[in-house]
């Protein structure tokens, strides 16, 4: 059985997308949570990013919405 290490990092959904030690990741799931709070004041109202530790191309997006499913965006600093 695999596992899977992730890492969670609070974050900001700006109009590029969501920068990550000099990565940008976007992708067109992220256009309405683009420059918005999470609306989950104990995390500051940061969204809840998280990344494969052993694969940085990929990241998933949790949203507060029930039924929006979370986004999972490219890197796209290598295009």
């Amino acid at each position: 059985m695999a596992t899977m290490f992730c890492q969670f990092l609070p974050g900001y959904v700006g109009p590029y997308g969501i920068k990550i030690n000099h990565r940008i990741y976007d992708c067109a799931d992220l256009g309405p949570f683009r420059r918005q709070p999470s609306g989950v004041a104990r995390k500051k109202n940061l969204w809840e990013i998280h990344r494969d530790l052993y694969d940085a191309n990929w990241i998933w997006v949790r949203t507060a919405v029930p039924a929006r499913p979370a986004g999972r965006c490219p890197d796209q600093s290598r295009r």
